[in-house]
């Protein structure tokens, strides 16, 4: 039997996390990144030697994961709302996971048996929250 209110309290907290999670989304990737005049971009949006997310119980390893890879994300140009931009972002999004996260985008995301067809950004971070 469940407690009564504890269902409720549960989906409060999964909001406050997931909007947590967006807010950071959106503050870094809501709008293409202005760089000034004669500025030579070196980074890419590859993980590189960062921290990959495996999965994680702890929610502070997830949002410090996003705000490597927002940021990352941003400074190699992939900000804004274009939906292009943002089918990028989910692409690159692969290399910056392994172990069980990496498997759950590998048959969520990009597998053949996918129930979505095109995945948002902010769907597949709630999705890995989830």
């Amino acid at each position: 039997m469940i407690t009564p209110g504890v269902a409720e309290t549960d989906e409060s907290h999964r909001d406050v996390m997931i909007e947590q999670l967006m807010g950071n989304v959106h503050e870094r990737l809501g709008q293409p990144y202005e760089f000034p005049d004669g500025f030579k971009q070196s980074t890419k949006p590859d993980s590189g030697n960062e921290k990959k997310y495996s999965r994680t119980p702890k929610f502070s390893d997830l949002e410090t994961w996003l705000v490597m890879v927002t940021n990352c994300f941003a400074l190699s140009r992939l900000g804004g709302p274009d939906a292009k931009i943002d089918r990028l972002r989910v692409d690159f999004l692969q290399m910056w996971l392994e172990g069980e996260a990496l498997n759950w985008y590998n048959r969520h995301i990009v597998g053949s048996n996918r129930s979505i067809p095109y995945w948002m950004f902010c769907d597949v971070i709630k999705g890995l929250y989830d």
